[in-house]
């Protein structure tokens, strides 16, 4: 807190001094940090060159509830950060589900939180290779994005504000408890097939910045069983926002994402992964009940719509095309940040080389792909206007894409350009500046050209039709 509230002083000491410039427009195609990623891009991709095998599927999942210390502070709403919570209506959790092809594998771990930094991610990596090798470019770590999950993860500045005071003891216990859960996850791994499927949910979602505005309404499926056609894990994407308990809730609760959850295990006795998609304009909206008690609504809205979520997803999974082998494959590239242009008006913003103290300059992208799978890894609030291009552009490729939003790190909001000119709450966590629509655009396309580049035959048998095959799948 102390750090905070001395870097206030000195933000608005300096803000008084300087004065502002004029939101900078100019083309980014001729900048340095275009240039950087761009030429590191090449030279990454070069490396990838060579095709991927496909081999029959092993999978594992593993997971563990948070331990939190009593009374820590909720992270997810700026308004709320001097409250602490005074309750726990639903347990939180870190879960983590293993992939494995031939000698290639990777790993995606999902927590009850609202986002993930790249300090997180280093350290949760660093203590998994005292147990196991494992490459940066095959670990996915991502968050839910609830408004009501435990804090004090991140020392940044600007993330306090929504995530409370930095906890050290509580940022160990959270990196200990992942890298147990993923070595877990890699340890479980065991002969598998894969199917996924889509259903949609219109009427849970809706457009919060633009009145009907564009929404993504597919709730993205990839079911794992083992060859005793048991559920070992289920994989599920949405893009709606975590926020149906709202800022005056102090219980700790996964919101409607940890109820989709319980409900999944519960019912298949599975281990069941959401994760958010392109949320960044994307609001929850949960179904009417009727309750006796007032105070209970949020939480039977947010409790009602992981039902509803969970009776679709199980509905769509009901088919009976599987998937037994094929190609595992990452990617990931450093992308350097164009500089910061935090906003004091629509029009005029803090000078650059003072909001820089505050931000990172470097940050990531990332995907994975089993089979012609991909999962992209997006470390921000993704407009769900760029996310559905990047879904539609990966379909002209032959493969399927999730979006998997506040992946390994936490850069603000990427909106069009448009959007950012209207200098909307979005706009103004939009951290740096115009034109970060089409720069992450352009990187994840020149990505999913990559790993489509790699795609070689599938193995013999790949998809089988019909359960009759269920226990002939590595035969």
């Amino acid at each position: 807190m102390k750090k905070q509230i001395h870097g206030l002083i000195t933000f608005f000491t300096f803000l008084s001094l300087t004065g502002c410039l004029s939101i900078d427009y100019s083309p980014i195609e001729d900048r340095p940090f275009y240039k950087k990623t761009t030429e590191v891009f090449h030279q990454i991709s070069t490396e990838y060159l060579s095709g991927v095998d496909a081999f029959p599927f092993l999978a594992g999942a593993a997971r563990t509830q948070i331990i939190f210390p009593d009374g820590i502070q909720l992270a997810g709403y700026g308004k709320r950060r001097s409250k602490k919570s005074v309750s726990v209506h639903d347990p939180v959790f870190i879960r983590a589900l293993a992939v494995k092809a031939g000698s290639k594998k990777v790993v995606l771990v999902n927590s009850d939180l609202l986002a993930v930094s790249n300090e997180l991610f280093e350290t949760v990596l660093e203590k998994v290779k005292q147990d196991i090798h494992l490459n940066p470019e095959d670990l996915m770590i991502t968050a839910t994005h609830t408004h009501s999950g435990p804090g004090g993860l991140s020392d940044k500045f600007w993330e306090g504000f929504a995530t409370g005071p930095f906890h050290e003891k509580f940022f160990e216990t959270v990196t200990d408890q992942m890298a147990g859960v993923i070595v877990e996850a890699i340890e479980n791994l065991e002969p598998a097939r894969l199917r996924w499927g889509r259903a949609d949910a219109p009427d849970l979602i809706k457009n919060r910045m633009v009145d009907k505005g564009p929404i993504d309404p597919e709730v993205g499926i990839i079911e794992f069983q083992n060859s005793e056609g048991k559920q070992k894990a289920i994989l599920v994407n949405f893009s709606a926002h975590a926020t149906v308990l709202g800022s005056e809730n102090l219980s700790m609760s996964g919101d409607y994402p940890g109820a989709l959850e319980h409900s999944l295990e519960q019912e298949n006795g599975t281990i069941a992964l959401f994760t958010a998609g392109a949320v960044g304009d994307q609001t929850a909206h949960p179904p009417e009940v009727k309750t006796r008690n007032p105070e209970n609504t949020r939480m039977e809205r947010a409790a009602a719509m992981g039902r509803i979520l969970s009776e679709r997803v199980q509905q769509a999974i009901d088919q009976d095309t599987w998937i037994d082998c094929g190609g595992v494959d990452s990617f990931r590239i450093p992308v350097y940040l164009p500089p910061t242009q935090v906003r004091v008006t629509n029009h005029y913003r803090l000078p650059s080389f003072f909001s820089s103290l505050f931000f990172d300059s470097v940050s990531s992208l990332q995907a994975l792909r089993l089979g012609k799978q991909v999962l992209l890894g997006v470390p921000a609030d993704l407009s769900s206007q760029i996310g559905l291009e990047i879904k539609e552009y990966g379909k002209g490729l032959g493969l399927r894409v999730l979006i998997i939003g506040f992946a390994n790190d936490y850069v603000g909001y990427i909106i069009p350009l448009e959007s950012y000119k209207k200098g909307s709450y979005a706009g103004r966590m939009s951290f740096n500046g115009p034109h970060m629509d089409q720069y992450f655009r352009e990187m994840a396309f020149q990505i999913l050209d990559v790993l489509h580049a790699k795609i070689l035959e599938p193995c013999h048998g790949e998809v089988l039709q019909g359960t009759e095959n269920a226990g002939s799948f590595l035969e």
